[in-house]
């Protein structure tokens, strides 16, 4: 009876094995096949995000990052078993905790040390590298031995913070601006006061000063870098004609107000080298053109008015006068006022900018000056049109009706001097006199195009 009851215990328990034996191999192959389909999904999905992100259109983004979100709720929820197992073994077994935080100690340095190097151009001074790989061995091992945890509630405040900052920072870019200066500021002062607790410095602020190259041998002996700690001595600009501008300090650009950028690599090196010596070697005639910006320069009015909430528009219009004196640039300059952009009349003094075909130059397609002269520090977009008109007299019943046949052609050019318009346009005006026939043909030209003209700079 006792060997009947024995043997039913342990076929019980042969079965009980089985069973779990059986479970758990289906078990594990259902986690596999939904982990194998989870990742085929998100790499079939992958055009989502980079369709979204080159076509700036976010709710494919957005869908993605859902999917996928969902996906590793499945999975937690599908693995729910061993994720509950490895909490118990954790909070129960006293080894496997301690090898844990063991590894997730060695990951947070390796983050920690990833982080450095982005931020950090150490990459300047190669000597320095393996010292800093030794202190962070260090600090990790003082890490490990001394049972340092980071307080998941610090840990959670700080990725708050920084997740705000960088969002307002990213989509308010004057804010970005204002910081990035407020943290110049304070590297700046910090550093003064580390380099002379006792008496820091109160010198003020430095302002970026142009790094003139017009020498071969000027450009030789530029240091980009600080022989001994590696820091970039030299900053640029880079416009969208690929023309460099070199400053000696960190800061904002005079005319176009973009942040100057460190050279902080040796292909960027290789860039502005290439490009200053291509400019040096062209056989320009630098002292004809130096004593033509000086000339140029000359003709700018130092007092024109302008303001920060609206485009500042220089316009200069090429005409003749009529036989009774009147100026058909004056009456179109009035006509095409408009209260959504500054119209400065005054940039130049007109009749010398004209005598001097510097219009001329300009509107036919050398904007070398524009890009030196200060006339564009103080505009955002200069206008030159040329206004041609004919007069035509009627025949028989309408003898006594003049037509006014306009052709104004004109130019937009922005702050790099670069032509961003270039259009043409004709208009017939009729009048009763030559004077009506033209002040006509005017008001249409204004009337029907004025918008046309603005609308590149609105």
């Amino acid at each position: 009876m006792i060997k009947a009851i024995w043997e039913l215990i342990k076929a019980s328990i042969s079965l009980g094995v089985e069973v779990t034996e059986t479970a758990v191999i289906l078990y594990g192959k259902a986690l596999g096949r939904f982990a194998k389909w989870s990742i085929i999904l998100a790499l079939v999905l992958i055009p989502l995000p980079i369709i979204g992100t080159a076509l700036h259109i976010s709710w494919m983004n957005g869908m993605y990052v859902v999917i996928i979100s969902l996906l590793c709720f499945l999975g937690l929820v599908v693995a729910f078993p061993i994720v509950m197992l490895t909490q118990l073994a954790f909070e129960k077994v006293t080894p496997i905790r301690k090898t844990a935080l063991f590894l997730v100690g060695v990951l947070f340095w390796f983050l920690i040390v990833a982080v450095y190097f982005y931020l950090v151009p150490v990459w300047n001074s190669p000597a320095f590298i393996p010292l800093i790989f030794i202190l962070f061995v260090i600090f990790s091992l003082g890490w490990i031995g001394f049972r340092i945890r980071i307080n998941p509630k610090l840990v959670y405040g700080l990725v708050f913070i920084i997740f705000i900052l960088m969002t307002v920072s990213f989509f308010v870019p004057k804010t970005r601006m204002a910081l990035g200066t407020l943290l110049e500021i304070i590297d700046r002062n910090l550093s003064e006061i580390i380099t002379s607790p006792s008496r820091p410095s109160q010198k003020p602020l430095l302002v970026p000063s142009r790094v003139e190259i017009n020498s071969i041998e000027k450009l030789k002996n530029l240091h980009f870098f600080d022989p001994i700690t590696g820091e970039s001595k030299i900053w640029y600009s880079k416009g969208t004609n690929g023309r460099f501008e070199l400053f000696d300090a960190s800061g904002f650009h005079p005319q176009s107000r973009e942040k100057l950028k460190p050279v902080t690599t040796k292909d960027e090196v290789a860039q502005i080298v290439k490009y200053f010596e291509a400019e040096l070697t062209e056989g320009r005639p630098k002292p004809e053109i130096n004593r033509r910006l000086l000339e140029f320069n000359s003709l700018v009015n130092r007092k024109v008015t302008t303001y920060p909430n609206k485009p500042n528009v220089a316009i200069v219009i090429e005409s003749r006068k009529t036989e009774s004196g009147v100026s058909p640039e004056s009456t179109l300059y009035d006509l095409l006022r408009t209260d959504k952009v500054n119209m400065i009349l005054n940039l130049f003094k007109e009749e010398l900018f004209k005598s001097k075909d510097f219009f001329r130059e300009i509107y036919d397609g050398n904007t070398e000056l524009l890009k030196e002269a200060d006339a564009m520090s103080k505009i955002d977009y200069l206008i030159l049109g040329k206004l041609n008109y004919s007069l035509q007299k009627g025949s028989g019943i309408d003898r006594d009706l003049i037509s006014c046949n306009i052709n104004f052609s004109y130019k937009i050019i922005n702050k790099n001097a670069e032509v961003i318009r270039s259009d043409n346009i004709s208009v017939i005006g009729p009048g009763f006199s030559e004077d009506a026939a033209l002040q006509r043909g005017l008001e249409m030209l204004s009337e029907k195009y004025s918008n046309r003209i603005f609308k590149t700079i609105l």
